[in-house]
């Protein structure tokens, strides 16, 4: 189970980073990224709290970069699934 967990966030590493407009300057800031909105979404958290913890200032940059990949990948899951567009949304890490 755990080899699973880890292949899934190897390959999820790898699509975060061919999907980014401007990707970070090296592979390890952005592991460190994906590890650290998983590491702090263990507790349910707003778009604006995650993208407050990297520093990241505009917001469609910043859901086109991280939030969706990993959304998509399924690392992380919205808290209301009938309104994903709620401005109060919050994810987990899953």
């Amino acid at each position: 189970m755990q080899n699973n967990i880890l292949a899934c966030k190897k390959d999820s590493l790898s699509y975060v980073q061919t999907h980014q407009a401007d990707p970070p300057t090296h592979q390890a800031e952005l592991d460190k990224r994906i590890e650290l909105v998983l590491d702090f979404c263990k507790t349910p958290k707003t778009r604006e709290e995650i993208q407050n913890l990297l520093g990241l200032k505009d917001r469609n940059n910043f859901k086109k970069q991280i939030l969706n990949p990993l959304l998509e990948k399924g690392l992380l899951s919205p808290i209301d699934t009938d309104l994903p567009s709620n401005p109060k949304q919050k994810y987990y890490t899953t």
